[in-house]
């Protein structure tokens, strides 16, 4: 816990003082300097809550005191100091001003340079006002910036007012220009002040005695008058008439920009203004007037102060304008910054119609600029078009409303032409090079830079169409479109470029003609088009009918970097190549053949081809190994450990780790490859006789066709991933590689949990024929040929792995949202792990609402945490909130079935998990999956109601038991990749209580007189925090609970991060309340009764504002009267709440703290050692 800067005054205070009276050089000015800083902080964080008083045993009004003492100390060091010491000081309060500003505006702070917090601010403007009185020129002026800095507590001085209204007249150009800042400060906060100095400024302004330097200052100054409506009018209207009667270029400059500045304060303005600087571009071409008046064009609509509603006209106007004008590269790039500002905060409130043809007239713009010979202007005018396509895109769409898709078409193509023309110029340029015309080589074609500005420029276009798809994926189809005609173009382009027919171009030899150089830019050219199209294709949506002609197309032109590149550096560029291609595969199969098969003929489409690839891109990982670059191999496998390729990525971590030279990148990486090598395992899961063509020994992966062979698998699986997070706990204790861990913890714990549920079910089935695997093969016992032991046996099981399922999918909504900074990939994959365990909860869950299940009625009840009908009401709510927003079909179903079985208040409200399904194809099989399971479900529930016999429903109970049985087979052919945050190895953001009783003693281990109410000084500190991230965080909350223990409980005394085991149960619980209350989807109730533990307890929610430091600082009254005298723990739990109100979870650093309750006769407060 850090000091606040009212706790550190005092020691401020000395150090200054000390550095004022030092003899030794440059000391005083690194006092002054230093003194700045903490003097911005204290500015910064100056109101002093309760809890800060009593923890740092601050005394009420100490912090008053001493800031008047620092101020004081600094006043007199001016009056005294030479102007070296006159400048720092001023340079110092100028630097706060600033800071202060960027803050809050205008507004006043009650800072603690306000008023009312400096008692003797009189005798410190005293100091200041004899150096004013008794210095020169540049002493006056420096001590008018002073009383312009402190404006906040002099602008009610008679005597400060006269000396800055009576510089103002100066002819000194420099105490005239100190003057008008400090007079500037003052009208912001004083009308009377501002309307006496807009009369002194008309006069001066309009004489004709004045010098055009006084005027250029004066003209600034004008822009400060807009402290009233009245009177920025009037000074809107004299700046006007100023404006148009001179004909001075500077003169004028200078008007047109405080004339923005007032407008942009009050909107009734801002229409003049607007109609005033387009006169101006379109009267002055290729003058300092032009490019001022760009300026205040974008200063007005980067403020969002653009006159609204626009209309076409006002546009159109603007590029009539435009194409008439030839400008200079600098005014260009200023113009193309106006016109995104313009048309983002314009165009997509204009109607479909308008909007349509003003993006035409746009586009057209972008044309010609495109035809500059400047590559800066062409890359900006590229970034403009993509940046107004998104604000088109982004809009609501209106229902028939296909004109973002159109405006999107044309943007595409627009840029898709464009890499095809700048692409066609490089081959043809390339041709002139190896025929002799240049014999230089550098770079990746050649010495000759327009080759690497076109190549640079190419690369910057399809990042740009990257970033489109990455964003919207609903134009995916519309990219891939236009990339598959790009990609026939450029294999047409390469078959001329060598002279041979397009169906011979794989036999096409490149050593024939000596350009070994050649394919680098086309590596690196078709590897970005490989991104796009792999991005394109994890979109559900994308219609698959051309999906094919584009990927055999890049598969040519894959074919031929391949055999056309040597082996050297750009070996690890190929792999993510082939990496890439096979991630785009994989998903343009998924959708041609969906992983929801209703029939019996479903063969995993690995069998295929695809092992072809993979072995094809083993190749190169063994031969990437030659070059020794370490660090590509292992990004490669990160790629791979990324796309779901687990083969690959084993192979390269297994080589890895044994070039490890230290013992924490030793046990990093042995952690990889047990992790990849036990995915592996599963990776082509239900596949006979498959070869691992990684394998150097040449095994071959044979499983039987037994679904206890396939258990056998997934054990192998969980002991590797087991290892692999107990190795990484043992060399890495504490809190070092927190989501590392959690995230291994949680995928061994699934395994297991698959491993169990697949044992059961296994149990009561067997395949009919040996030749075949799958569901679809197996012959599930009816409950009437079980034993009835065995048979309850096996229902308890089911409901107790149910909700275990249910746990672990809420452990990975706690994953997601408890690391700061993921990124959206990693957090939506663990979004899709937790919809995955909840489907799996529901199917096991449902399946034991089939009828003939009675017979172990009872055991379930027992199981299922207090009632049958709970638990089912839990897992379908869980299940309807993550689909809610993505299936309504499917949500119907649920929610007639959550009318039946009852709504659970114990779900969340508000489920993160609605973006599990987002738009990549493990969410779309997921979905699928959903749906299957769900409408399956719902009809055996119908077929049992209509059909009463007891042989019916002991063959709707079978068929319940193959159901779920098909369910876990689908699931475990949808790929499973790993998160990127994974390989992110940064320390986490994690939160710190510390506990203070009223006297701001430490909390921990004292006692309590019984019946008494435990009052608390409580600090959140957050560790390891990113720079500007209490900018993000607007409020941080904390749950304290405290519970009678039960007679049978246990009292865990270590934090649950540093426990032996990971018992998440706790804070499960308290996770699950704070986010109710964070969120306001509850009230919490100050005591009530534990049902399911018989047990008393208390709980209260704090909110903390965070400061720059990461720290925060509250009360709490925790009501602990009833409690028994004993022992006990409190427990705690945080979060944050960010400005756009998104909800994440903050892992606790340290345990709560300890107390006891003793009986009156011998209470005691005492302070005990903590250990």
């Amino acid at each position: 816990m850090e000091k606040i800067p009212a706790a550190s005054a005092m020691e401020w205070s000395i150090d200054l003082e000390k550095g004022l009276r030092s003899k030794s050089p440059g000391k005083c000015i690194e006092a002054i300097l230093e003194i700045g800083s903490r003097l911005e902080w204290w500015n910064r964080e100056s109101r002093i809550s309760v809890a800060e008083y009593k923890i740092f045993h601050l005394i009420p009004g100490e912090d008053k005191l001493f800031a008047n003492a620092i101020l004081l100390r600094l006043a007199d060091a001016f009056r005294v100091g030479d102007k070296r010491i006159k400048t720092c000081i001023v340079k110092v309060f100028r630097e706060e001003l600033k800071s202060r500003r960027r803050r809050s505006g205008r507004k006043v702070e009650d800072g603690i340079l306000s008023k009312k917090k400096l008692e003797n601010y009189l005798e410190i403007l005293r100091r200041v006002k004899v150096v004013f009185d008794e210095g020169d020129v540049e002493e006056r002026a420096l001590a008018l910036y002073l009383f312009g800095c402190w404006a906040d507590f002099a602008k009610d001085s008679a005597d400060v007012r006269y000396v800055i209204l009576s510089s103002v007249v100066s002819d000194d150009v420099l105490e005239v220009k100190a003057a008008l800042f400090a007079a500037g400060r003052f009208c912001e906060l004083a009308n009377d002040f501002a309307s006496v100095l807009m009369e002194m400024l008309t006069n001066r302004l309009t004489s004709c005695e004045t010098s055009m330097a006084l005027k250029l200052v004066g003209g600034r100054a004008l822009a400060n008058m807009c402290c009233s409506l009245s009177l920025a009018n009037r000074a809107y209207e004299t700046g006007l008439k100023l404006l148009l009667d001179s004909s001075e270029e500077n003169f004028s400059a200078v008007m047109l920009v405080s004339l923005t500045k007032l407008a942009s304060c009050w909107t009734l303005l801002i229409p003049q203004q607007i109609e005033l600087l387009f006169s101006y571009l379109a009267k002055y071409r290729a003058t300092q007037i032009e490019v001022t008046t760009l300026t205040c064009l974008q200063f007005l609509f980067a403020r969002g102060v653009c006159p609204c509603p626009a209309s076409r006209d006002m546009v159109q106007n603007f590029f009539d304008m435009l194409n008439q004008s030839k400008f200079p590269p600098a005014v260009l790039r200023q113009v193309l910054k106006v016109l995104h500002k313009m048309l983002s905060y314009n165009l997509p409130t204009l109607p479909s119609s308008e909007m349509f043809m003003v993006f035409s007239t746009f586009l057209k713009f972008i044309e010609n600029v495109n035809q500059s010979s400047i590559m800066s202007e062409r890359l900006v005018a590229a970034r403009v078009l993509v940046n107004i396509l998104c604000k088109f895109l982004g809009r609501p769409k209106l229902e028939h409303d296909e004109t973002a898709f159109t405006l999107a078409y044309q943007a595409i193509s627009f840029i898709m032409d464009r890499i095809s023309e700048l692409v066609n110029s490089i081959v043809t340029r390339h041709t002139f090079l190896v025929n002799g015309l240049k014999t230089t080589k550098k770079g990746l074609l050649d010495g000759d830079q327009a080759n690497e500005e076109l190549e640079r420029e190419v690369t910057s276009l399809l990042r740009s169409i990257f970033y489109l798809v990455e964003n919207h994926s609903d134009i995916s189809g519309l990219v891939l479109d236009r990339v598959g005609i790009f990609l026939e173009h450029l294999v047409s382009t390469l078959c001329r470029d060598v002279s041979i027919e397009k169906d011979n171009f794989l036999n096409y030899e490149l050593s024939e003609c000596g350009e070994e150089y050649k394919t680098a830019n086309i590596l690196k050219l078709v590897f970005s088009v490989t991104r796009i199209i792999v991005t394109c294709l994890e979109n559900p949506e994308v219609e698959h009918a051309e999906t094919a002609k584009v990927l055999n197309s890049l598969k040519l032109l894959i074919d031929y970097v391949c055999k056309s590149t040597p082996i050297g550096s750009s070996t690890y560029t190929i792999y993510l190549l082939l990496l890439h291609f096979h991630s785009a595969c994989k998903c343009i199969w998924r959708q041609i053949n969906p992983i929801v098969y209703l029939d019996d003929n479903y063969t995993p489409f690995y069998a295929g081809s695809f092992l072809h690839d993979n072995t094809f891109i083993a190749e190169f990982g063994k031969k990437m190994f030659g070059g020794r670059d370490n660090w590509s191999s292992y990004k490669a496998g990160k790629r791979a450990a990324l796309q779901g390729l687990w083969s690959n990525a084993a192979f390269i971590f297994e080589r890895l780790t044994k070039m490890a030279v230290s013992n924490s990148s030793y046990v990093w990486l042995k952690t990889l490859n047990l992790f990849s090598h036990s995915e592996s395992q599963i990776e082509y899961f239900g596949i006979i006789n498959v070869k691992d063509s990684l394998s150097e020994a040449g095994e071959e992966i044979t499983p039987k066709n037994n679904l206890y062979n396939y258990v056998e698998i997934l054990v192998r699986a969980y002991d590797g991933v087991h290892l692999a997070e107990k190795m990484l706990k043992m060399s890495a204790p504490g809190l070092s590689f927190t989501f590392q861990r959690w995230f291994l913890a949680l995928r061994a714990k699934f395994l297991e949990i698959l491993v169990d549920l697949s044992t059961l079910l296994g149990a009561v089935s067997f395949l009919e024929d040996s030749s075949s695997c799958g569901p679809e093969k197996m012959t599930v016992l009816v409950p009437s040929m079980i034993p009835l032991e065995r048979y309850r046996f096996l229902v308890d099981s089911l409901a107790s792995v149910s909700s275990q399922l249910k746990k672990l999918a809420d452990e990975f909504d706690l994953l997601a949202t408890s690391f700061v900074g993921m990124d959206r990939k990693s957090t939506r994959i663990l979004l899709c792990l937790s919809a995955g365990c909840s489907l799996l909860a529901f199917s096991t869950g449902l399946f034991l609402s089939i009828p003939y299940l009675h017979v172990s009625e009872n055991s379930v009840t027992k199981c299922l945490d207090g009632s049958e009908g709970h638990h089912r009401g839990v897992l379908i709510q869980d299940l309807f909130e993550r689909l809610s927003l993505v299936d309504s079909e499917t949500s119907k179903h649920l929610w007639m079935l959550l009318k039946v079985y009852g709504k659970s208040k114990s779900c969340f409200l508000s489920k993160s998990g609605n973006q599990a399904a987002g738009l990549y194809y493990e969410a779309s099989s997921i979905v699928k999956l959903f749906k299957y399971a769900v409408s399956e479900i719902v009809g055996l529930q119908n077929e049992a109601r209509i059909f009463c016999s007891d042989e019916t429903k002991s063959q709707i109970s079978s068929h319940g038991l193959k159901l779920l049985l098909s369910i876990i087979w689908k699931w475990m052919q949808i790929p499973f990749r790993c998160p990127d945050y994974f390989f992110q190895v940064r320390d986490n953001v994690f939160s710190e209580l510390f506990s203070m009783n009223e006297n701001g003693e430490n909390f921990d281990g004292m006692s309590v007189s019984l019946g008494s109410h435990l009052s608390l000084n409580l600090c959140l500190k957050l560790k390891n925090m990113p720079p500007s991230l209490h900018l993000q965080l607007s409020k941080l909350y904390c749950i304290l609970s405290c519970t009678v223990p039960s007679p049978h409980g246990k009292n865990i005394e270590k934090s649950w991060l540093n426990s032996e085991e990971w018992d998440t149960d706790d804070i499960l619980a308290l996770n699950h309340k704070l986010m109710r209350y964070a969120t306001g989807s509850s009230t919490p109730n100050a005591m009530q009764d534990r049902t399911n533990a018989g047990s008393r307890w208390t709980e209260e929610y704090v909110c903390f504002r965070l400061n720059e430091r990461g720290q925060g600082f509250s009360t709490c009254l925790l009501d602990v009267s009833a409690f028994p005298p004993g022992n006990y723990k409190i427990k705690w739990h945080s979060c944050w709440i960010d400005d756009e109100g998104s909800y994440g979870s903050l892992l606790p650093m340290n345990a709560g703290p300890n107390f006891a309750i003793e009986n009156s006769s011998n209470s005691r407060t005492m302070q005990t050692e903590v250990s």
